[in-house]
């Protein structure tokens, strides 16, 4: 009887693996989902960028790692975003997947200028290093388009996966709802309406058309609190 081989994940961090921030709760949250469901067949593992030294003291070298630290032989390199992707570029390693949350400055110039030179040519290397990632998983089908817009990378080492809504938020039932906005919301007028935008205020998120949307509104009779 033949024993399949458990198949090493290495889980690729830029940053501390710190499941509060929005990458760091992607990359545990892949963990935790393929120990629960597939774990006679893959063997995930967090990881980091291995840098030369110095790099906690020069941005340059933190941005330009060398390695992955303790990658197993054989391990699927699954890069949790883009950041790093530069290694490819010098450093070959197979099989590699990045996931691609957001293209930003590659696809909204507006945002070219909130950066300084440094920072735009450190980016624009992590955007070329994907042209070497053997898939990419792409957030979105705008994503899926830009990549090979915009790098020429071909759609068939593209996937789109959405992003997940995790189990522990659930529809609650109203009357819980307004239990909540009654205990942290400060008093009002009735019919007043709230308004909850969550996100950067850099210019992709286009939050001139949110504005311009709250003055219809406004115009038509509605109050926000």
């Amino acid at each position: 009887m033949s024993v399949q081989r458990v198949i090493p994940v290495e889980l690729v961090e830029f940053g501390a693996s710190d499941v509060a921030t929005g990458i760091g709760h992607y990359a545990h949250a892949i963990q935790g989902a393929l120990m629960r469901q597939h774990a006679e067949m893959v063997d995930p593992c967090l990881r980091r960028f291995h840098s030369l030294p110095g790099a906690n003291r020069f941005q340059i070298l933190r941005h330009l790692p060398i390695g992955i630290a303790n990658r197993r032989p054989g391990s699927i390199a699954h890069f949790v975003q883009i950041m790093g992707s530069a290694m490819l570029r010098y450093r070959t390693i197979h099989p590699s997947v990045i996931a691609v949350h957001d293209l930003g400055m590659l696809v909204s110039k507006e945002d070219d200028t909130l950066f300084t030179p440094l920072d735009r040519m450190l980016m624009y290397q992590q955007f070329l290093g994907l042209r070497c990632a053997d898939r990419l998983s792409a957030a979105s089908a705008f994503n899926a388009r830009g990549l090979q817009e915009t790098l020429g990378i071909p759609l068939d080492r593209i996937r789109v996966i959405h992003h997940g809504v995790d189990a522990a938020y659930r529809e609650r039932p109203r009357a819980e709802d307004y239990t909540v906005l009654d205990r942290y919301r400060p008093p009002r007028p009735p019919g007043m309406l709230d308004l909850l935008y969550v996100g950067s205020e850099l210019p992709r998120k286009n939050l001139a058309t949110l504005l311009k949307m709250v003055a219809i509104l406004k115009a038509r009779g509605s109050r926000f609190g």
